[in-house]
């Protein structure tokens, strides 16, 4: 990314692809930062200011610190999108036309896992018995 003065800046991302470092050829970090579980910022270092791009690549408005995912929003203070996720199928491949109709009125959900009926959550932690 080049800034107003043409300075590049080199962002360095984490396996989720959550900023961690910004840094220049001369400023080795200019930011670093760590992230809770479900996308709270830890600031290390901040001497830049103004960098959008946080938890997961996402862009962080500075106003109201909720992320963009595209089609909704998502608080990290709350750990949940602000919306409800809006895709009726099932646990298939959503992208194929060879998925068989869905076979209940909640595809999306297993009875034996309330939390999967949740439309605003993260992600779903799936329930193991033994």
């Amino acid at each position: 990314m080049h800034g107003d003065s043409g300075v590049v800046y080199h962002y360095t991302a984490d396996h989720l692809g959550s900023t961690r470092v910004v840094s220049t050829a001369t400023a080795p970090i200019l930011q670093d930062y760590d992230y809770y579980p479900f996308g709270g910022a830890r600031v290390v270092v901040d001497l830049l200011g103004g960098q959008h791009y946080k938890f997961t690549g996402k862009e962080r408005d500075g106003e109201s610190g909720l992320d963009y995912f595209g089609a909704r929003y998502y608080g990290s203070s709350m750990g949940r999108f602000l919306q409800p996720d809006e895709f009726t199928g099932g646990p298939v491949d959503a992208f194929s036309s060879n998925d068989p109709l869905p076979d209940s009125p909640l595809p999306y959900a297993d009875i034996t896992n309330p939390q999967s009926l949740n439309k605003y959550a993260y992600t779903l932690k799936a329930m193991h018995r033994t």
